[in-house]
């Protein structure tokens, strides 16, 4: 009689899902673009730019500079919004005293804007030599969407400038 061979017991593994981990949401970066020098009385044309990679319909954010150095001329819209054909109102609310702009620019109609380009130019005129580069800074950063409520959004880093006479 032939052999018989044990029986061959086969571990089966459990089931493993695979986990798929979100992508993280696409975030709105606004930057500053300044220049490296002026001259104490030169008026000076500071960008906020925006990269929105999804429609946005509202932002808002701080500007703040040094007021013994730097007065505030005034903020204008930048290209972001006109070319996307959307109407928007630009808001500022300045602070003399600390060198602070509350800026806010709310989309009036039109679709949501995404794309790339400046948002606000602010101009301020050169008051005073600073011995170390001045700081502008932006904070505060929020974009919104009318349908969507709060999107992420991020400030990148200040600009400095340095005043000589």
């Amino acid at each position: 009689m032939p052999a018989i061979a044990p029986p061959v017991r086969i571990a089966v593994a459990p089931a493993v899902t695979p986990t798929v981990s979100p992508r993280p949401a696409p975030r709105s970066e606004l930057s500053l673009e300044a220049p490296a020098e002026a001259k104490v009385g030169e008026t000076v044309r500071v960008k906020v730019n925006a990269s929105v990679p999804e429609g946005a319909s509202t932002f808002s954010f701080m500007v703040r500079f040094d007021p013994r150095v730097w007065k505030f001329v005034q903020a204008t819209q930048g290209n972001l919004m006109t070319e996307a054909n959307a109407i928007a109102e630009l808001r500022t609310d300045l602070e003399p005293l600390t060198g602070t702009v509350t800026v806010k620019v709310e989309q009036d109609g039109g679709p949501p804007v995404s794309g790339a380009g400046s948002l606000v130019v602010f101009e301020l005129e050169a008051l005073a030599r600073s011995p170390a580069p001045s700081r502008i800074a932006l904070s505060k950063v929020s974009v919104a969407a009318f349908d969507r409520g709060e999107l992420p959004s991020i400030g990148s880093a200040d600009s400095v400038i340095r005043v000589a006479q």
